[in-house]
């Protein structure tokens, strides 16, 4: 019985993980009590082989199920996201949440990968690559599309120069292929899913890469996926996303004009909300960008 669970133990917690973060309330406290329930029950020769097993006991069977649903748990759970076997998951589910409508649940979750970042040197970077390769895979669908722009700012608003920082020009731990501002990445989402959590730590826990691509690559790919996402697209929301994410984004020195031009397209959308609501942004984030190059 234990050699045939075994193989499937990760992929099941990672499932119930990505749950336990997402935006209903009772859905994540229904999936805590699962997971609370199987580790409980499962054999050590088992959960003392999960990933960050120590992590994920504290997280699912010290506190109670329902602080999920009160979203007191967030944070805890958000540590896991160290851990590349979990961290697709729990990004998906956290994009969920951050994107959602629900303001209150967006700001807890977007503070609980916050703090999981300032207490795990180099994590921002790993975080930045996820939700990237998050993107890549669920551009343009129903359920993350619109939620993936939101999520990325809220996650970035304020803290640009913070991941930037310390990320470092040098270091980079991007699975993908790196796009200069010039490339047409409209093609990107076709060459098949990328592998996400393709990541290596040195002893100082400063991220590399196996490719070699440096952040302006991976910032230059983030810039055109939310213009793409944009392109041809009729739900407003979204687009409103994409806009203010852009602008956002001009506060980042190595992508800065590259977001700039993509800012300014919204400014002629067939949309007259759009039109009106970016005039500001992308004003003052001219500003901005003048300011930081001069």
């Amino acid at each position: 019985m234990l050699h045939t669970l075994t193989p499937h133990a990760i992929p099941l917690v990672s499932t119930f993980l990505k749950q336990t973060v997402e935006r209903i309330a009772k859905l994540r406290a229904t999936a805590a009590r699962h997971l609370h329930h199987l580790l409980t029950h499962w054999p050590s020769s088992i959960t003392t082989t999960l990933p960050m097993h120590t992590t994920l006991h504290n997280a699912l069977v010290t506190q109670s199920p329902e602080t999920m649903a009160t979203m007191q748990g967030l944070p805890a759970v958000a540590l896991l996201l160290q851990a590349d076997a979990y961290r697709t998951a729990l990004t998906q589910g956290l994009v969920a949440s951050m994107g959602g409508v629900e303001q209150q649940l967006a700001r807890a979750a977007a503070a609980a990968v916050h703090a999981a970042c300032d207490a795990t040197p180099g994590l921002w970077w790993v975080v930045l690559q996820a939700l990237v390769g998050c993107w890549e895979v669920h551009a343009r669908t129903h359920r993350l599309g619109g939620a993936l722009p939101r999520a990325v700012e809220l996650v970035l608003a304020g803290n640009v120069d913070v991941w930037v920082g310390s990320c470092g020009e040098d270091t980079s731990a991007y699975s993908g292929d790196g796009r200069d501002d010039g490339h047409d990445g409209s093609d990107d989402n076709h060459d098949g899913k990328k592998q996400q959590g393709d990541v290596l730590h040195d002893a100082q826990g400063t991220s590399v890469t196996q490719h070699g691509v440096t952040v302006h690559h991976v910032l230059s790919h983030l810039v055109q996926l939310c213009v793409d996402e944009a392109r041809g697209c009729r739900d407003v929301p979204r687009v409103l996303s994409c806009a203010s994410l852009l602008c956002t984004l001009v506060a980042a020195a190595p992508v800065a004009w590259a977001a700039l031009r993509g800012a300014v397209g919204f400014l002629v959308s067939r949309f007259p909300k759009v039109c009106l609501c970016k005039c500001l942004c992308v004003c003052t984030a001219s500003t901005l960008c003048t300011l930081q190059w001069q």
